[in-house]
């Protein structure tokens, strides 16, 4: 059993990959390239602190106190909205016309004869 390391690279394949191995080589050396790759992703920026395997941080008291208030307005919202408009959400409160019994003339279509 031969494993796909172990296989010899054939001469297709790299007169295939050779423009795509020199563009890489290029962009390496270039300037952009180079300043980009200085760049740390793994340093802290405002996102907070670092909590792998302990507590996290507390959150500020007034996120405790904002939450159920805003929640208690979105749900009341909702739920207001049901109470007296309940034509917008269920569907059997509609009072629309039936589209069937529109005419040619209503919906703008030309006669049969012009």
């Amino acid at each position: 059993l031969i494993h796909f390391y172990k296989r010899p690279v054939t001469s297709i394949t790299m007169v295939l990959l050779r423009p795509l191995s020199r563009t890489v080589s290029m962009l390496k050396t270039s300037p952009m390239v180079r300043s980009a790759m200085k760049l740390s992703t793994s340093a802290a920026r405002t996102g907070g602190g670092w909590s792998y395997r302990c507590a996290p941080s507390t959150p500020p008291p007034w996120t405790t106190r904002a939450a159920p208030v805003i929640m208690t307005v979105t749900w009341w919202w909702v739920f207001h909205g049901m109470m007296t408009e309940p034509a917008h959400i269920f569907p059997f409160w509609d009072n629309y016309p039936d589209p069937e019994q529109w005419t040619d003339e209503q919906l703008g279509i030309p006669a049969d004869d012009e």
